[in-house]
């Protein structure tokens, strides 16, 4: 009962615009409009926050092997990783205690970076130019999709180029 509209609508169109757009357009046939989002700086935030934390974690790892006696040769030879391998585990650098806190900090700041960018996504309503379309039942897609098939949903909701947010 559902269609993904994957391109071509305004990126700053509301759910209740859109909904009273094809309820103008389509009427009776639409139960349910979920605009897609844009969280494009909010997914740069978790992918430098998961970064950082693999960084770490891995740090950790290496450092307590060390202590224990475990640490694999390959590893002490070089410590980085696969794409990044490091020379020698001087090199490495792992974290003392001040580093550790350093690094937490770091930590904290991106999460609460991470908590901002999506606060800010859901703040401005922006959207990807993507929405889902809930339709009453399976017989009004069927007629919705006969309808527009061989015209793009940019068509329809032309005129909400220039319209102005709700």
């Amino acid at each position: 009962k559902s269609i993904f509209v994957n391109k071509g609508l305004p990126k700053q169109l509301t759910e209740n615009h859109l909904l009273s757009v094809l309820e103008d357009v389509f009427p009776g046939f639409v139960a349910h409009v979920s605009i897609i989002l844009d969280l494009t700086e909010y997914q740069g935030c978790a992918r430098r926050r998961l970064a950082k934390e693999n960084e770490l974690e891995r740090k950790f790892a290496i450092h307590e092997m060390q202590q224990c006696g475990t640490l694999p040769w390959t590893i002490a030879l070089c410590p980085g990783n696969e794409t990044y391998p490091n020379c020698c585990l001087h090199c490495f650098g792992l974290p003392p205690v001040h580093d550790e806190r350093r690094t937490l900090a770091q930590l904290r700041r991106l999460k609460e970076a991470e908590k901002e960018a999506f606060q800010r996504a859901l703040a401005s309503n922006y959207g990807a130019g993507r929405a889902f379309l809930v339709f009453q039942s399976v017989r009004s897609k069927a007629a919705f999709v006969r309808r527009v098939r061989k015209r793009s949903i940019e068509s329809i909701v032309q005129p909400l180029k220039g319209a102005k947010r709700v």
